[in-house]
């Protein structure tokens, strides 16, 4: 999402309205005449004091007097419903009728919403008589989205606001707005004003509201996230703003009149003048290196201080830096421009005697991040010292005497980044040394080595717990056998059998290291940390070795406790435990507790109420005994055990894999197989064939969670090629890819759970060329990778689904979104969920009604990782407000049967339709492919493929039109298109 950032802003400002109307209400008389009036008012009377002075309520009689009095409030006095804004009137259009925007006491009578108000009932917005419409309203769930309408009767500019019911108060949530024409088509999104999260829509931002076309306009809002309470609409129709007039950076309360415009304006209040341009007017206009009030800025509106001489593209040529002009912002200042990415501008300076921390900005005229610009600072040998990776970054470093050279650079060649003038500044503050003077926030700073305590810069050493260069641990003392030992070195206590309590005081920096020794047979061992008085002190982290290798590792406790327990059964033998913990400072309340139970050897009971078996050992009956080949439970040196010892039945006598042939492939049934097994079959190629194996169970469905590897034997070992969970038929594999000449081996074992009885399918068959003849019913023919079987005038023949394309970024906004051709594959990555890259946008064009599915995967079958895909309205979507576009999406797909990635099938009219791929609730990059393809749609007594297949693979589908579905022979693959 993009948003609005002034310089030194670092909390959100909340502002109410001001349309240059006053904001006191009505009522506000001294003697509280109105008041007095109201139960008349209620009543249906107005008050005689805003009808005829009041003549009665004072005791005046008929006659002269009367008509004195009269004529005097008529000339003289102001009144609500004359139509004139006045004093202690919030409004006044005209009249004193209730129930139009404007009440009988001229103050504002929003509208309240009335549900439904959906698209085709929005609510009617009427405008009063100072061009002022506006309802109050809830969203009332996070689907909720209220409508509205309002009718402009010639062309205006207008502003559209959301805002806390109040006026005032900050905004009640995150709501965004969109506007549409009276025949629905989009003209704008809004998510957020420039101060606050509900949206604002004004000229100044948003030129489409400048003229406004006289006409019916609709407008929805809908919460980002949550329900929103207490919120209202206000629609204006704005005046334009004459010279020295007040006027709004946003133009929320009109624009200024040409050839004036805002300038001056506050950043924080938004508030400034309408002038003419010129110099000073803080807008930098053609020809102005700058123009703002600060002192970097000269009068004459260019950047002072010393300027940039080309060349200077080389560290020999750099240009000498001048005195800063601004010294708050730095030592050192130059005025610069940068002509291109391949632009290198470099600049000299000397540092003063002692060590400083150098700090590094760039500017443009505005105190702003001119864009993309990244700097280097070397030593004047061309060493490294420091770099910014992020535009705009401030550099900070220490560093010693001497001279440095800075080099700046552009990293993107965005419009307005070149040859955009710009301001660099270095700042250098003091390092102290120890005994001076510091700040423990702020400058100056001690040097390394050193920490500011009580103002005073301290020196490293041994006990004064922090942790100095040389330091593997510090405790805060000088006492051994705690931990951490009088030269500040880790120490390895000893928790050997029996255990205890043992209390601890750990520093944040450095693991506490603990070594036991155990006798055989072992023993159960339970690590546990807890506070002295019972309450967890602090986050802590057990990890448990043998030698280097890791063993267990536990973090928190299951019910979310900060503490850990580890339990584990370990033979005899020398182990070592690391705990540390993440809470900053000294935690001085920790025990960590040892405990060591008994185990059972071989031969002895086992079960609920003795003890564990000892680690070589398993609970087989009620007795402990030792993994052997045959007894059906796997062993730690067993590729397989399936019970028995006999061979060729796919798990040896020695219990190791053995092959089954695959030959040219074929079905092969299976019987049932436990978890811990697996049934491998080999193959091997002397040329290129198509690949295809997927489990089921004989006649198309799945009977259980399976998985497939296939590997290829390669450099003496087994190379993993392939690997599928759920790409078949819901939770059944498959594999479909093109395998050259060699030896291959297949394996298929159960998930989770034994694999009841299945058939493999496999299939090795030549593939065809593009263009090629082929059979769309023959399984023995197969077109190549990204082709499929197509009939045509001249007989079927393979064609293109698409040429794989690579994304093209940015492609996560309307004006950059990536198109896609019908049965194509498109290349595509995400940044991980909450980056700039988050979101891909997508459009597919279809040229006449069809059935499309479009789905995310990897483009052979596989899924890399979860994705949602929405199917948009594009009216809603913005580069600012994808969420709101999202939430209201026509169609969303998570996940397929037990697959992660997405699919979305629909009957669709011709046109453009825009698909939206998000990463879901990952970190993480992700690589995918989405896939886009025409189904086409069979009719009655037409050919159809009765067994649901990946779609990718196979191009004969079951796609029946509506009312009718494909009916095949038992056992038989293909049927016809018939009504139920």
């Amino acid at each position: 999402m993009k948003r609005w950032m002034g310089l030194g802003l670092i909390a959100m400002l909340a502002w109410g309205c001001d349309d240059g109307e006053s904001g006191e209400g009505p009522g506000g008389a001294a003697d509280g005449s109105v008041v007095a009036d109201m139960d008349r008012l209620d009543q249906g009377a107005l008050p005689d004091a805003l009808v005829d002075g009041g003549a009665e309520d004072r005791g005046v009689g008929d006659g002269a007097a009367d008509a004195q009095v009269d004529g005097a409030a008529d000339m003289a006095a102001p009144r609500c419903g004359d139509g004139t804004l006045d004093d202690g009137e919030a409004c006044d259009d005209g009249n004193v009728d209730a129930g139009d925007g404007c009440d009988p006491l001229c103050a504002w009578e929003p509208q309240a919403t009335v549900e439904p108000d959906g698209r085709d009932q929005p609510l009617a917005l009427r405008f009063d008589g100072n061009g002022r419409a506006e309802a109050t309203f809830a969203l009332e769930s996070r689907m909720d989205a209220d409508w509205f309408r309002f009718t402009l009767d010639a062309a205006s500019d207008v502003s559209i606001e959301v805002m806390h019911v109040d006026g005032v108060s900050p905004c009640p949530g995150d709501p965004s707005l969109s506007l549409y024409t009276e025949d629905a088509a989009p003209v704008l999104t809004v998510a957020d004003g420039l101060r606050t999260i509900c949206p604002v829509a004004a000229p100044g931002t948003h030129p489409l509201l400048t003229g406004l076309a006289a006409g019916t306009w609709t407008i929805r809002v809908s919460p980002a996230i949550e329900p929103i309470p207490d919120l209202r609409i206000v629609v204006r129709k704005l005046p334009r703003l004459g010279d020295g007039e007040g006027c709004r950076e946003d133009g929320v309360s009109g624009l200024c009149d040409e050839p004036t415009r805002c300038g001056r304006t506050d950043l924080l209040t938004l508030e400034g003048q309408c002038l003419p341009a010129g110099c000073g007017d803080w807008l930098r206009d053609e020809g102005e290196a700058c123009d703002a009030p600060e002192a970097y800025c000269s009068d004459d509106c260019n950047l002072a201080g010393a300027t940039e001489v080309e060349p200077n593209d080389t560290p020999a040529q750099a240009n000498a830096m001048g005195p800063s002009t601004v010294p708050q912002l730095g030592n050192w200042q130059i005025a610069t421009t940068l002509s291109g990415v391949e632009d290198r501008d470099h600049f000299k300076l000397t540092l003063p005697p002692g060590v400083v921390d150098l700090q590094l900005h760039v500017f443009d005229g505005f105190l702003f991040c001119p864009g993309g610009v990244r700097a280097v600072v070397t030593d004047e040998d061309g060493a490294v010292l420091g770099r910014t990776d992020q535009a705009c970054e401030t550099l900070e470093l220490e560093a010693l005497p001497g001279g440095r050279v800075v080099q700046i650079r552009l990293a993107t060649d965005d419009v307005g980044v070149p040859n955009r003038p710009m301001l660099l500044f270095v700042l250098t503050v003091p390092r102290v040394g120890q005994g001076e003077a510091c700040a423990a926030i702020g400058f100056p700073r001690c040097r390394a080595g050193a920490w500011c305590v009580d103002n005073r810069c301290i020196a490293d050493v041994c006990g004064d717990g922090r942790l100095g260069p040389d330091e593997g641990c510090d405790d805060g003392n000088l006492a051994p056998g705690d931990g951490c030992d009088e030269a500040c070195a880790v120490e390895v206590q000893a928790i050997d059998p029996p255990g205890g309590d043992f209390p601890l005081r750990a520093p944040p920096e450095a693991a506490l290291r603990f070594s036991l020794a155990l006798r055989e047979p072992g023993a159960q061992v339970t690590f546990e940390t807890l506070g002295r008085d019972g309450v967890c002190p602090a986050d802590t982290r057990l990890r448990l070795f043998a030698g280097d290798a890791l063993l267990a590792e536990v973090d928190d406790l299951e019910d979310g406790g900060l503490c850990a327990v580890l339990t584990h059964v370990l033979p005899g033998g020398d182990y070592t435990l690391l705990l540390d913990h993440r809470d900053r400072g000294f935690v001085d309340d920790l025990i960590l507790r040892v405990s060591y139970g008994p185990v059972s050897a071989v031969g002895e009971p086992c079960g609920p109420e003795a003890p564990p078996c000892a680690a070589e050992a398993f609970c087989g009956g009620d007795t402990c005994r030792v993994h052997a080949c045959g007894d059906g439970i796997l062993g730690p040196d067993e590729e397989c055990d399936d019970g028995n010892l006999v061979s060729e039945d796919g798990c040896s006598a020695e219990c190791i894999f053995e092959a089954s042939p695959l030959g040219d492939g074929g079905d092969f049934q299976r019987p049932d197989l436990s978890f811990e097994d697996a049934d491998v079959f080999d193959f091997e190629l002397v040329e290129a064939r198509r690949f295809r194996a997927w489990t089921d169970n004989g006649a198309g469905r799945c009977n259980g969670d399976a998985a497939m590897d296939l590997e290829r034997f390669e450099d003496g070992a087994w190379q993993l090629v392939a690997s599928d969970d759920d790409g078949g038929v819901t939770i059944c594999p498959r594999i479909d890819r093109p395998l050259g000449p060699g030896r291959y081996q297949l394996a298929v074992y159960g998930v989770d759970d034994d694999l009841l009885a299945y058939t493999l399918h496999a299939r090795l068959q030549p593939q065809r060329e593009p263009g090629a003849a082929c059979d769309p019913l023959a399984e023995a023919d197969a077109c190549t990778s990204g082709h499929a079987c197509r009939a045509t005038a001249a007989g079927a023949t393979c064609v293109s689904l698409g040429a794989l394309r690579d994304q093209q970024e940015p492609d996560d906004f309307t004006e950059d979104v990536r198109p896609v051709a019908p049965d194509t594959i498109v290349r595509a990555r995400l940044e991980d969920m909450f980056g700039a890259d988050s979101i891909d946008l997508f459009a597919i064009e279809l040229v006449a009604p069809a059935r499309l599915r479009v789905e995310t995967g990897d483009g052979d079958g596989g899924c890399p990782g979860d994705t949602l895909l929405h199917r948009l309205d594009p009216g809603l979507w913005d580069a600012e407000d994808a969420d709101t576009a999202i939430l209201a999406a026509f169609v969303t797909s998570d996940d397929t049967d037990n697959l992660r990635c997405s699919v979305l099938e629909e009957d669709l009219p011709a046109g453009i339709h825009w698909y939206a791929v998000e990463e879901y609730e990952r970190d993480e990059a992700l690589s995918y492919a989405l896939m886009a393809r025409i189904l086409p749609v069979r009719g009655a007594g037409e050919a159809c493929d009765a067994v649901l297949r990946n779609p990718w693979d196979v191009p004969w589908f079951d796609r029946c039109g509506q009312g009718l579905r494909c009916v095949a022979q038992p056992g038989q693959a293909l049927g016809t298109c018939q009504a139920p």
